[in-house]
């Protein structure tokens, strides 16, 4: 099966005419109705030399990692940094694999806000998660200009985030509270950046759309976790009005999901539904059987719209108004 990237390789390469690539990817969506728009493609290994691959990688750069720290103890994240780099260039810009290019990416940001965060408490700085943070994104930044791995934008969402939050709690420890609220803000963000992702690309024919799935999935459990947690989800003494207030919720962010096509909070938010509707049957008798009964219950549920989805998309999208419709991923 031909990706997309294949076809825009093979575009760029002269191979066939832009027209031709768009002709191939509409005759491919009208055979498969369900198409890479509801089906949320998203390319992570491509064979097991993917895995074989990322063995290996993390094998060498732990060990560059820990050999350098022994040798010139605190530049162990710059060593990282770098081998991950270098081997981006051959696996990610040439060979261009997906699984790997998610690892080196990860590696390469983490050695870089590992690297600055070392500097700082060298010079005696008292905050040291903000300059991490923001080098980290920078260097994300760099990272997507050279090799544009579709969750590179993410990795710099949570590092910028990481950095704010560890700060603002070593700052004001009174404020631990809050974090909560910190990072429903941070996920509110998170979620309107994967919109404007997934607006610029309503067919899901580009890497666009990879870059908004991360994101969404990096959001959906920072906004999920607040809602939830407010509403007592993981509580044992849950009552039935509460019991309800939870199921709402996760239907409104199943009609949310629907709406932009994107299944991530739904399923960030299932351990919550989960829990909630076992403690309520183990209350009223089902001590053994709560989390089982609950789960045959929520998967015959998912199951029920996955197979579905599509059509009640359909339905529930052509309720909105035309300019909304045009900006969501397509009907089919």
């Amino acid at each position: 099966m031909y990706s997309d990237d294949d076809l825009s390789a093979a575009v760029d390469a002269g191979v066939i005419a832009p027209q031709q690539a768009e002709q191939l990817r509409q005759f491919w969506q009208q055979r498969h109705q369900d198409t890479a728009v509801d089906a949320e493609h998203f390319r992570l290994v491509t064979g097991f030399n993917d895995i074989f691959v990322v063995i290996a990688s993390m094998l060498l750069l732990v060990g560059v990692q820990d050999l350098t720290n022994g040798v010139f103890p605190g530049m162990g994240g710059v060593a990282l940094a770098a081998a991950s780099w270098l081997l981006s260039l051959y696996f990610v810009l040439n060979k261009r694999m997906a699984l790997p290019a998610i690892v080196l990416l990860v590696a390469f940001v983490y050695g870089i806000y590992v690297s600055v965060e070392q500097l700082s408490t060298f010079l005696s700085s008292a905050n040291r998660s903000v300059p991490a943070g923001i080098a980290a994104a920078l260097a994300a930044w760099l990272h997507w200009r050279t090799f544009k791995v579709p969750i590179t934008i993410a990795a710099a969402a949570v590092s910028l985030v990481v950095g704010v939050a560890t700060s603002l709690i070593a700052a004001f420890p009174e404020a631990l509270w809050s974090l909560n609220v910190i990072c429903l803000l941070a996920g509110l963000g998170l979620f309107a950046l994967a919109l404007y992702w997934d607006f610029s690309d309503p067919a899901r024919i580009s890497g666009r759309a990879d870059v908004a799935f991360w994101l969404h999935l990096v959001a959906s459990p920072l906004i999920v976790h607040p809602i939830f947690f407010a509403t007592g989800a993981l509580d044992s003494g849950i009552g039935v009005s509460q019991s309800l207030i939870i199921f709402g919720l996760y239907l409104l962010l199943a009609l949310v999901s629907l709406v932009i096509d994107r299944r991530a909070m739904m399923v960030s938010a299932l351990v919550y539904v989960i829990s909630a509707f076992a403690a309520l049957l183990s209350q009223n008798g089902f001590v053994d059987q709560g989390i089982t009964v609950t789960g045959l219950v929520v998967g015959l549920g998912l199951i029920a719209l996955s197979v579905g989805w599509h059509r009640i998309r359909k339905l529930v999208v052509s309720q909105l108004p035309t300019s909304m419709q045009q900006r969501l991923p397509r009907l089919i």
